[in-house]
């Protein structure tokens, strides 16, 4: 059944993304080559949407197959978030964003996610044993959210790095 739904939400990626791309040369929205840059030519952006539109797709599919109930409160957080992030996303490929208004946002959207019940609580010692985090889970689990956000965009440099990596 998850392989259903992974091959949906991949398929809803690679369908949109020749639309997103469209999208992006019509508004103008590109990334234009510079000395610290590979391409040598502009490049759309907004590429983020495709895989959002492709995530959401999955999501959609996997609650409505048989046997899963409705999505509970940190998945809607979750998707909050996640929406609260694919937006700033597009206004920083549209418009540019300075870093705080991005680190902003993304403090914004991890609280949100940790609000609705899902945060790091407890982690693994690979030597054995567990460190319950108490009340370090949620600076722990803001850093993480953030930290992973600006980890995925700082390799966004390179055309379709971040979403292979993404996917892989």
């Amino acid at each position: 059944m998850y392989l259903i739904v992974f091959l949906v939400a991949a398929a809803v990626s690679l369908l949109a993304t020749p639309l997103v791309r469209r999208l992006a040369m019509a508004l103008g929205v590109l990334d234009r080559p510079e000395a610290r840059k590979m391409h040598r030519k502009a490049m759309p952006l907004l590429g983020g949407i495709a895989v959002a539109l492709g995530f959401a797709a999955g999501c959609l599919l996997a609650y409505s197959l048989p046997g899963h109930r409705a999505p509970e409160t940190p998945l809607f957080g979750l998707a909050i978030g996640a929406l609260l992030m694919v937006g700033l996303g597009v206004y920083d490929d549209a418009r540019g964003a300075d870093a705080r208004l991005k680190l902003s946002v993304q403090a914004l959207a991890a609280l949100v996610v940790i609000a609705s019940g899902s945060r790091i609580g407890i982690l693994t010692n690979p030597f054995g044993g567990t460190w319950d985090l108490g009340a370090l889970s949620v600076p722990a689990s803001v850093l993480w959210i953030v930290g992973i956000t600006n980890a995925m965009n700082l390799i966004d440099g390179l055309d379709g790095l971040a979403a292979g990596i993404g996917a892989i």
